[in-house]
């Protein structure tokens, strides 16, 4: 029901039926954070906006976040220090795409689990895409599909790079 009144503005009111316990048993959940496990976690990204809305929803879930700017800085900290997961961006400025990254830090460390993200579409991305063992995130992502993302990302065996 809509109700208008000129220059007091409008009024809208949704009447909906009550679920039963048949339709909401069908209603799958979300992954949530605590799904995507928790943890020390490698952010391979050259964009600080999404550097900074990425490292904020996951320290909020209580991921432990090392941040890199491109593949060379992103095997640096992988020499140092210990991660579960590494998610990286696939096109990045510093001679060395995501991919080559994932596949060097997978032949490297291959107990660690790999995610890649990427907004870009085109031929030479989707190339380099193609048959690449990891899941892939588009961007732009939502909390919910970066939570979701690295839930499957963590419950794949770790791949294994020729």
């Amino acid at each position: 029901r809509i109700e208008s009144t000129p220059g007091k503005g409008a009024t809208v009111d949704i009447y909906l039926p009550p679920a039963d316990r048949a339709d909401t048993a069908r209603i799958e959940p979300v992954a949530s954070p605590a799904a995507a496990g928790s943890g020390r976690l490698l952010l391979v990204e050259d964009d600080p906006g999404v550097t900074t809305v990425a490292v904020d929803l996951l320290t909020m879930h209580g991921l432990d976040v090392t941040t890199a700017e491109n593949g060379p800085e992103a095997l640096s900290r992988l020499e140092t220090g210990t991660f579960d997961i590494m998610l990286t961006d696939v096109v990045m400025p510093g001679g060395m795409s995501g991919i080559a990254l994932a596949r060097r830090a997978a032949a490297l460390y291959p107990a660690m689990r790999i995610l890649l993200a990427s907004g870009y579409a085109g031929d030479e991305v989707d190339r380099e895409l193609r048959g690449a063992p990891w899941p892939l995130l588009r961007k732009p992502y939502s909390g919910d599909e970066l939570f979701e993302a690295l839930t499957r990302a963590r419950a794949m065996r770790p791949a294994t790079v020729d």
